[in-house]
């Protein structure tokens, strides 16, 4: 497959308001189970896992599993830097906040977060460390 083609295939996999929330709501940083993503979405259950497999398969996003929990996450900061690029271009400024993760996800994951190039928990203690 040349660049071109590749080009096209993930323009492709990227081609639904459905699969660009899912990518949106990943650009963050935050990994996310299928369930939470589907809810993001607001498409069913077994829709968001072909979803996630097109969007694996096209290297937008990766699945790691903790356990027998399985999170999707963006692949890598090109891929948010993508998704960024393509809302500007739109020309509209998405302002819906990204709901937060549910306090059962939260615990089982830990998050990197992109901006700090750190530990979400390293993040929360430093912002603790300095309230006080």
């Amino acid at each position: 497959m040349d660049v071109t083609q590749r080009m096209a295939a993930v323009a492709a996999a990227m081609s639904s308001p459905s699969r660009l929330k899912v990518l949106e709501s990943l650009a963050g940083g935050m990994a996310r189970s299928a369930t939470d993503l589907a809810t993001l979405a607001n498409i069913q259950q077994n829709t968001a896992t072909t979803l996630l497999q097109s969007l694996c398969k096209n290297r937008l996003i990766k699945q790691i599993s903790q356990g027998r929990y399985r999170y999707f996450r963006i692949q890598d900061n090109s891929v948010g830097d993508l998704i960024e690029a393509l809302g500007e271009q739109s020309g509209s400024k998405n302002d819906d906040p990204v709901p937060p993760m549910s306090e059962m996800a939260y615990g089982r994951t830990c998050y990197y977060t992109r901006t700090r190039g750190q530990h979400h928990s390293t993040s929360l203690l430093i912002t603790l460390y300095q309230s006080h």
